[in-house]
Parts: structure tokens; sequence; C-alpha cells
């Protein structure tokens, strides 16, 4: 039976050095390509669109009815066809707050306070018992949980609730039903302020609210 030779030491040691020698190499045409390039630079976003007021850069202009000193952009309402409200400016209550540097800082745990559900979904965690950052992450569907209008005996209201049972306790029942680690910072003005706020402005609240009384009149 004829055996096939084996290959020389030398011939495995040139091969081996003439890998590791072309990896510099090739690093060094990374490094070049990556320095190589340019900075485009498309001017500033300043051209309005002369129908709804949206800024665009030069390029992004129609080229077919554009000239130089007179571009014409399609691309945010269609030449006029699409016309979307202007946002409506927020109560004064809501921008007077945030010249108040604990509401600022605070600010999540008040928004997170007048939710009317929570969080449906499947948390995955165990994707965050290694090291690095955390990373959220769910499986399934997602939705948003609304509950019941009327707590359980023996719960606590929460979330809908709260606009809707113990009203004259509304704001102690917040204060009280918030478990964050920041709720002792919370202040009891603002949350009265916010809970006007809302039920002037909110037409959600004001529904439920509307419910509330009719329940208290049966």
């Amino acid at each position: 039976m004829a055996c096939r030779p084996e290959r020389p030491a030398s011939s495995h040691l040139l091969l081996s050095s003439s890998v590791s020698s072309s990896s510099p190499v090739r690093k060094c045409q990374r490094l070049s390509t990556f320095l190589s390039l340019t900075y485009d630079d498309c001017g500033d976003c300043s051209l309005i669109c002369q129908f709804c007021g949206a800024l665009f850069w030069y390029a992004k202009r129609v080229l077919t009815t554009s000239t130089v000193n007179q571009p014409y952009y399609s691309h945010c309402c269609k030449s006029d066809v699409v016309i979307l409200p202007f946002p409506l400016t927020p109560p004064h209550v809501l921008t007077s707050l945030y010249d108040v540097p604990t509401f600022r800082e605070n600010i999540r745990a008040y928004n997170s306070m007048f939710a009317m559900t929570s969080f449906g979904g499947q948390v995955d965690e165990n994707i965050n018992k290694g090291l690095g950052p955390y990373v959220f992450k769910v499986s399934g569907q997602v939705c948003h949980w609304l509950g019941s209008l009327c707590p359980q005996d023996n719960k606590r209201h929460r979330f809908l609730q709260l606009y809707i049972v113990d009203t004259q306790n509304e704001v102690s029942n917040r204060l009280s039903s918030f478990d964050h680690p920041s709720k002792s910072r919370l202040d009891d003005k603002i949350v009265t302020m916010l809970m006007n706020m809302l039920t002037v402005h909110n037409e959600y609240i004001r529904t439920f609210k509307t419910a509330r009384d009719l329940a208290a009149e049966k």
C-alpha cells in the first residue's frame, strides 16, 4: 500500500509565516480605506416648503419643477395635498412646571403615576444574567392592560381605577400606590396641578370621570 508523503516542516513554516505576515497588510489596507473617506457636506437644512413650511436640504428638491432660485419640495405634503394641523400649544400649567427643578428630576415618576394602562407582555429577564448593557427583550404579543374599573377586594387602586374609585382621596392614593425609590421627593401640590390639568384637557379622563359620576348616581 502506497503512503502519502508528509509535508516537510519547512514548507509548513513558510505557509504560516506568509499568513501571519499578510494579516498586518490587510489591516493597513482597511485602515487606509477608512481614512480615505471624505466628508460630504449637503449644506444647511434651511430651505422651506412653500406649502407647509417643512425644512429641507437643497438636494431634496423636485428636479422636474425646481429652479436654482426657487426649489420645490413634495416629500412632506405632496404639494399641499396632505394638510396636517399644527401641534396644539401645551397648557400653561404644564409648561410652567418645566421651570421647577424637582419636577424635571422626577418627570418620569409623575408620568407613570397618571398612566391609565399597564404594560402587557412576556419579558425575558434571562438575557440580562451575564455581563454587558441592559437588554429589554419581549417575547410574544405586546399590549396594554386596562383591567377592571373597580379594584378587587383587599386590593389597592391602580392605574385607571384611580380616576374612578375614591377620588376624594385621589392625591394620597396616587402617592401611596406609586412604588418608586423617588416617591419621597414627589410633591403633592404638583400632583394636584397635573390632576386638574388632565381633567380639563384630556378627553379620555373626562369620559372615565363621567362614568364614575353615573355609577355614583345609581
